[in-house]
């Protein structure tokens, strides 16, 4: 869903530091319905009124009573 936004949505359709996304723009949706156990997604930015815009998600979850987590960092330009 990154990757196929406009450029000029990412600060509306991916606002920094939202867990798990906006009332309008649930990243659950985003993914299909699918979640896991406690899960958070968060989407940030180094600086987020540079171009290219380096772009963090960091997932966190429950597995079997451990807590879990992975993040990916991508760049973005107009």
């Amino acid at each position: 869903a990154i990757k196929c936004a406009p450029f000029s949505n990412m600060l509306v359709d991916f606002p920094n530091n939202v867990p798990d996304g906006t009332a309008n723009n649930s990243y659950a949706v985003l993914v299909g319905g699918y979640t896991l156990t406690d899960e958070h997604i968060v989407v940030s930015y180094v600086n987020s009124s540079s171009d290219p815009l380096e772009i963090m998600v960091n997932v966190s979850w429950q597995d079997r009573g451990q807590s879990r987590a992975n993040y990916l960092v991508t760049k973005k330009t107009r």
